[in-house]
């Protein structure tokens, strides 16, 4: 067990993490707002991602949100991308013995007589736990993920005061501007994340999500999910089996149609899960994707899971088949009923609704094959989140619930990856596809059609579980 100077100084490190991340990002606002030379940027974004590598909690994931910087001014992305793409993947592990400490205080003091082997070494180091390999005495491989000893107490500092988290949406206010500055709930915005954080500490929960989808998706062609070995979890500690593929760092030397694999896999496990089952992973963050040879992805993390309301998923649907069949009229009754336009405002302009969303569903308003890319996603974006002339006073119009702050952000990291991985497909038939207005529109359809047969067999005819069942 660590000795109580080593749990004292854990616990004074927690207690200065919130001040540590004020002044952190603070800073991080400083360099976005300020100007100077690129390279300038790129240095101090080197030094504030090493220090927030040093963080734990609710900072570390904040620091990552920032790592998706396709929404950045163009001069801002690539140094902050750049600099933050290692909060994607690694951060300084803890050492042996306080690793074996946490797992036997979680498990008990025979902790490890239940591995045949169990590596010290992490295979990775994440923002509240590391991940080890092991392997049981059956032989089964799994991983096991060991939360940090008092980073509870370091992301309760954080969510108290709420700086921290509110200091990153004022750099994003700032630097964007837009409907996401000027009137967004920000106290709801805040709860929300707050929620979703909090949420992350608890691995009996994340346990429970994971089951969740590794039935969903139990057998799946394509997309995989580890199951969980229930006997050697807690709140504190994760046990599943070992999922196996590249990481992302390595994902850049394949080759185009496998990449476009890879991507359609990620699309459809996010699409697919909001419109069947109200549910979606909602952490972006690739570094909890491993990418497999044959094209498919095994999705690890499923600590941060958004569960909706059907209607909100109803309306949202509605909203983007509007846009997609560029139908103004439908996209304004979808946004009334969805509570973005207040029912009784008769002055708002479909037609600047339309061009505020258009460019966000281009990928989907064709049927030929689309190529994601870094320059489309910064455009895209920008022109939605920095709206100019008469769309702009119409966006103003706009509330926005507290739900549509985690659906962006699934949707905004899955374009991030996709970009970064130059995914080519017919997305918006693979979307149609998806809702059951069309038959399969890929090699990958036709596959996941065949599986979805399958298990309707196999059910009697039963419908599958329904995502929000679980929380």
């Amino acid at each position: 067990m660590a000795d109580s100077g080593s749990g004292n100084q854990v616990r004074r490190g927690a207690g200065a993490l919130s001040v540590g991340a004020r002044v952190l990002l603070g800073e991080t606002a400083a360099a976005l707002r300020g100007g100077g030379s690129e390279e300038k940027t790129k240095r101090r974004m080197e030094s504030y991602a090493v220090r927030l590598g040093g963080m734990r909690g609710a900072t570390m994931k904040l620091g990552q949100l920032l790592s998706f910087a396709d929404l950045l001014p163009e001069e801002k992305a690539g140094p902050v991308k750049e600099a933050f793409a290692v909060l994607q993947a690694d951060v300084p592990p803890m050492d042996v013995e306080t690793m074996r400490s946490a797992v036997r205080e979680a498990l008990g003091p025979d902790a490890f007589d239940a591995f045949r082997s169990f590596e010290t070494e992490p295979i990775a180091a994440a923002s509240i736990g590391q991940v080890h390999r092991a392997e049981l005495r059956d032989g089964r491989a799994v991983a096991v993920k060991v939360q940090y000893p008092e980073v509870a107490a370091a992301v309760d500092g954080d969510l108290r005061n709420g700086k921290a988290l509110f200091r990153l949406i004022n750099i994003m206010r700032r630097t964007f501007g837009g409907p996401l500055g000027n009137d967004m709930d920000l106290d709801a915005l805040f709860a929300e994340l707050a929620e979703r954080v909090r949420e992350e500490l608890d691995y009996e929960l994340e346990a429970q999500r994971t089951q969740l989808f590794a039935d969903l998706y139990a057998d799946h062609p394509f997309i995989r999910v580890p199951g969980v070995v229930a006997e050697l979890s807690t709140s504190r500690i994760l046990t599943t089996d070992l999922g196996s593929g590249r990481r992302w760092k390595d994902v850049g030397a394949a080759d185009e149609e496998l990449r476009s694999s890879w991507g359609e896999a990620v699309f459809r496990m996010t699409m697919a899960s909001l419109s069947h089952h109200q549910v979606q992973n909602a952490d972006p963050n690739p570094g909890n994707f491993l990418f497999g040879e044959d094209g498919g992805v095994t999705f690890i993390d499923f600590g941060c899971v958004k569960h909706y309301d059907p209607r909100f998923v109803e309306h949202s649907t509605a909203m983007a088949a509007a846009a997609m069949e560029d139908d103004p009229a439908a996209l304004l009754e979808a946004m009334v009923g969805g509570g973005f336009i207040d029912p009784d405002d008769a002055e708002v302009d479909p037609e600047a609704m339309m061009e505020w969303l258009r460019p966000t569903y281009v990928p989907f308003a064709t049927s030929e094959p689309f190529a994601f890319s870094h320059e489309y996603v910064s455009d895209a974006m920008r022109q939605a989140l920095q709206p100019e002339g008469r769309v702009a006073a119409e966006v103003k119009r706009v509330r926005f619930p507290p739900e549509y702050l985690m659906l962006e952000r699934v949707i905004l990291g899955m374009y991030s990856v996709l970009a970064e991985l130059g995914a080519r497909r017919p997305w918006g038939e693979i979307q149609r596809e998806i809702w059951g207005q069309r038959e399969a529109a890929t090699e990958f359809g036709e596959r996941e059609a065949v599986w979805r047969e399958e298990r309707a067999a196999n059910r009697g005819g039963k419908r599958e579980p329904e995502g929000t069942k679980a929380r």
